[in-house]
């Protein structure tokens, strides 16, 4: 009896390439999984939404045109979250005048209250300012199913770039420095 000893390598080589090529997407998609994503070449104007500042005030993004902006969902539960409000905090001290932060709480009312956010803060020493999703309009226009995400958006109101996931201050920068490119180049 004659054994065909091709076949079997054939099988071999082929599950040796589909393998590779599995790891080198998997590098590929987790190594810039919170990487900026960048709109593509139509311009996409950013939803408005109405949240409030810590004293009740109802605040639009659409209040703010004219200024490049910076939407951040987050929550004092969220691991993520916690470890990039650092950075966030240092960056909008740098950049206050040149871009606006909206650092927009996610208040369910269960798991996260205005309370509990602002105790956070306190208790942190974060000084940017903060917003309250009290009525979840923000994250559902903005489709947030996952904390943290950072949204970029121009002087004129469209969308440079987002992210998904927590971001260090030199991808902030990175960020906030193409939003306030982008809106140099565009008219309104």
């Amino acid at each position: 009896m004659k054994l065909n000893r091709t076949k079997p390598l054939v099988t071999l080589a082929v599950m040796i390439l589909l393998l590779s090529g599995a790891g080198i997407a998997y590098k590929a998609f987790a190594s810039k999984s919170n990487q900026p994503t960048y709109p593509e070449e139509e311009l996409i104007l950013a939803y408005d939404f109405l949240v409030y500042d810590s004293s009740g005030s109802e605040v639009r993004l659409s209040d703010h045109r004219g200024t490049p902006v910076v939407v951040n969902f987050w929550t004092s539960w969220c691991p993520p979250c916690v470890s990039e409000l650092p950075d966030f905090n240092d960056v909008w001290r740098d950049k206050q005048g040149e871009v606006l932060f909206m650092m927009v709480n996610v208040t369910d009312g269960k798991r996260e209250t205005q309370k509990t956010a602002e105790a956070f803060l306190l208790d942190g020493g974060f000084d940017f300012p903060a917003y309250f999703d009290l009525d979840l309009d923000a994250a559902e226009a903005y489709g947030v199913s996952s904390i943290p995400m950072t949204f970029f958006i121009d002087k004129y109101g469209y969308f440079v770039a987002y992210t998904r996931g927590a971001i260090d201050a030199a991808l902030l920068g990175q960020g906030i420095d193409m939003t306030i490119e982008a809106g140099g180049k565009r008219r309104p």
